[in-house]
């Protein structure tokens, strides 16, 4: 990241002043490759921590849910029980004007 930020100075600041980029475009999709993949191997080598009985704590496992699905279901059934009497007194309505 540090390499992708000095880079995108150093071209910004040589245009400014200069008037034309130091590198081609391609060169600086080479530059941009090599760094991000010898990031992606330091973060790859790194030896595995095991976690801590503090850090089980911190975990999403134990946060609480978003939302309660067994409530929202509930309030369904209930709106179309509802909904369900709703169309019932309406279609006694029409029956009753005939």
């Amino acid at each position: 990241m540090t390499m992708n930020i000095t880079l995108l100075l150093v071209v910004f600041l040589s245009a400014v002043s200069i008037g034309t980029p130091p590198f081609s475009v391609i060169q600086l999709l080479w530059m941009n490759i090599i760094m991000d993949t010898l990031a992606a191997i330091a973060l790859c080598t790194e030896p595995f921590v095991p976690a801590t009985e503090d850090d089980k704590d911190k975990t999403v496992a134990n946060a609480e849910p978003v939302a309660d699905v067994s409530k929202s279901l509930e309030e369904l059934k209930n709106k179309d029980k509802n909904d369900k009497k709703a169309k019932d007194e309406l279609n006694e309505r029409v029956s009753r004007k005939d």
